[in-house]
């Protein structure tokens, strides 16, 4: 049996992501996706070097996925927003 999605405004409040929870303000949200967007330059330098020194690499790697599942989390990021 098929269900046809509903739009968020028809969806029973119960049901839906307190966005606040992850973000409080526009302004906590702008500052995470231009911290994720500063993050792509260091990661893309590291393609070809990562055995110099993984660590960082996975650091960094784990940092920009933190940030960007917060973000993606929110629907309002896709990886084109980020780029």
């Amino acid at each position: 049996m098929s269900k046809e999605l509903r739009e968020r405004g028809e969806m029973d409040p119960r049901y839906l992501w307190h966005l606040n929870d992850i973000y409080p303000n526009d302004e906590a949200f702008e500052a995470d996706l231009k911290a994720c967007a500063e993050l792509l330059g260091p990661m893309k330098a590291r393609q070809g070097h990562v055995k110099e020194d993984p660590m960082g690499a996975v650091r960094a790697y784990f940092e920009g996925s933190q940030k960007l599942g917060k973000l993606y989390n929110t629907k309002k990021v896709t990886p084109a927003t980020i780029e």
